[in-house]
């Protein structure tokens, strides 16, 4: 999982969020707008999502001469993402408990 830190101009929010939509971030938020109208927005994307993500970004706001996009890595993050496999696994440990109590 990667961190991406977009700062832009504020009108681009929305754009920035349906990006982040479109590639499943895991989580994005927005910051305060500042005096000069620039705004702060991150999100934590999967690995297998970054490069698009990044793609959709520079094509959207590459008119832009003061946006900036920053990538850092993630060292650790809570709560632990569950991968797919978990979640199958999770789900299938459910029906086997329901169906369990029901006989």
């Amino acid at each position: 999982m990667k961190y991406v830190e977009i700062v832009a101009l504020a009108g681009s929010s929305d754009t920035i969020a349906a990006i982040a939509e479109k590639v499943k971030a895991v989580d994005f938020r927005l910051g305060i707008v500042g005096e000069d109208g620039m705004q702060q927005m991150r999100m934590l994307i999967d690995e297998d999502n970054l490069q698009s993500a990044l793609d959709a970004m520079q094509n959207l706001l590459g008119a832009q001469t003061t946006v900036r996009i920053v990538v850092l890595p993630i060292e650790a993050s809570l709560p632990k993402p569950i991968e797919e496999k978990d979640k199958k696994k999770n789900l299938r440990r459910l029906r086997e408990n329901y169906f369990m109590k029901r006989w």
